[in-house]
């Protein structure tokens, strides 16, 4: 009977499940660790000693961790229900709708531009609504394939590499 495991959010998460494999590594952090004791007699908790263990580590084997997850996440088919769960909330929430007054504004800005219709307005606010949601979409998926919650400028970085916006590599926005 296969285990029902929750797969790993981060290369730590796995390194803390797999810790005891690395028996040298925890020696040294819990010597490290006992350096900085105020007495003789205070105990060190496993959790100090994992994560000091983890400070310890070379950045390659970090890595080694991080890269794993993101195979499990895959192998485990997690994008995929997280592909379907983008799709429930985006259509369980009506989608955000830019005001016809800001998009107005942008066009006046521009010198060259006159008048232009209410059909044509509307249609240049959806193509914006459009963009952004496929943008963060993409871009959370950038976040979650390395194991974050938070969306990072960095992500966005990435996700603008993808061939569908690679325009934006060259954008003043991003860089």
């Amino acid at each position: 009977m296969a285990e029902n495991r929750k797969t790993p959010n981060s290369g730590y998460s796995l390194f803390m499940t797999e810790a005891s494999k690395y028996p040298e590594l925890l020696e040294n952090a819990q010597k490290e660790l006992a350096k900085e004791l105020k007495s003789p007699d205070e105990k060190i908790s496993q959790f100090k000693i994992i994560s000091k263990a983890w400070v310890l580590m070379d950045e390659a084997t970090k890595q080694e961790f991080r890269d794993r997850v993101v195979k499990l996440k895959e192998t485990s088919g997690n994008a995929e229900q997280e592909e379907n769960n983008e799709e429930l909330i985006s259509h369980k929430k009506k989608d955000f709708e830019f005001p016809l007054t800001a998009i107005k504004r942008i066009l006046k800005a521009d010198p060259e531009s006159k008048n232009y219709s209410l059909a044509a307005i509307k249609a240049i606010a959806k193509a914006t609504e459009l963009f952004v949601q496929d943008f963060t979409q993409s871009t959370q998926r950038v976040t979650h394939k390395f194991g974050r919650k938070v969306l990072t400028v960095s992500d966005m970085k990435t996700a603008s590499r993808l061939s569908e916006f690679q325009f934006l590599e060259y954008s003043r926005l991003i860089k």
